[in-house]
């Protein structure tokens, strides 16, 4: 979840649109992993890219189940925290892939791999690497590493 705050909103009126509202910051108080999203728009003009940042693994999956043929994900960067990715800071990884399992339990886990051969497993309760007992369903795939 990203929090946002009036004292860091810009005010350009209505140059974007009654609906926009742009932010000078944001805050992420959750030391959990988001996502960096690259999306490509297709229009007459051209191919315009925006960048989002995506808090959890439904908003991914409802990005890329929604897209049409004018929008393509282009890269999606996994940013997770040094507990999670167990080098003590913050990482900024290219994803490669989000699988989503369950435990015997019936509770889901997810494996993301990134480049460089590297999978995390998470489930609600942070970072595992064990106790996985079943078979994965493909959340998100993207390039090959």
């Amino acid at each position: 979840m990203f929090r946002t705050y009036a004292d860091a909103e810009i005010q350009f009126g209505e140059a974007f649109g009654l609906d926009c509202h742009l932010w000078r910051f944001i805050e992420h108080g959750l030391h959990q992993p988001w996502f960096y999203v690259t999306v490509a728009k297709i229009t007459e003009d051209g191919k315009y890219r925006d960048m989002l940042m995506l808090s959890d693994v439904f908003s991914l999956e409802g990005l890329v189940l929604s897209r049409d043929e004018l929008v393509e994900v282009e890269e999606v960067q996994l940013v997770s925290p040094g507990y999670f990715n167990k080098s003590g800071s913050w990482l900024m990884e290219p994803l490669l892939s989000i699988s989503r399992g369950k435990f015997v339990s019936g509770d889901c886990y997810y494996i993301y791999r990134v480049s460089g051969g590297v999978c995390y497993i998470s489930s609600g309760t942070g970072c595992i690497s064990d106790r996985i007992k079943s078979s994965e369903i493909l959340v998100f795939e993207g390039g090959d590493d």
